[in-house]
């Protein structure tokens, strides 16, 4: 999997897309990828792609290489809002989560509404640093796909 996304990043470079726009669509992807919400992700990278004019097919594949760490991050994601804005416990497992979803979306989304809300408001918060710290990274990485050793940023 890992090579498929390195040889649509070279791919992308020989097109002529810039390794900082790459770079951007990268990250934006992994972020976006790590959304709170299942089954939102897809959209908001095309959202994201469109309006800070990134590339799609790059956000899109770095968006679907991160859904196993959005189903890991649900659980860290309740947890960590449960802790942090004091909503009381609330149940993590999967099946009594679906189990509410299937039976009574009233009540799950009672008991998960203000929980997603928070969530949320962490991803941005978290997204928002998180793009930063990668950033240089990142682009050190898509330098050296393109075969420059050295980046001056």
């Amino acid at each position: 999997m890992f090579k498929k996304i390195k040889n649509v990043l070279v791919d992308q470079l020989k097109t002529g897309v810039s390794p900082e726009k790459l770079t951007d669509a990268v990250i934006a992807g992994a972020l976006v990828g790590v959304f709170p919400l299942l089954g939102a992700t897809t959209a908001l990278a095309f959202l994201s792609g469109y309006f800070f004019k990134l590339n799609q097919v790059v956000i899109q594949a770095v968006n679907y290489l991160f859904y196993p760490v959005q189903l890991l991050m649900i659980p860290v994601y309740i947890k960590v809002v449960s802790l942090i804005f004091n909503v009381g416990d609330v149940p993590i497992r999967p099946d009594f989560i679906l189990k509410k979803f299937n039976e009574n979306f009233l009540e799950f989304f009672r008991l998960y509404g203000l929980i997603a809300l928070y969530a949320i408001f962490l991803w941005i918060i978290g997204s928002i640093i998180l793009f930063f710290l990668l950033r240089p990274l990142v682009v050190k990485f898509i330098y050296k796909l393109k075969g420059v050793q050295k980046w001056n940023g």
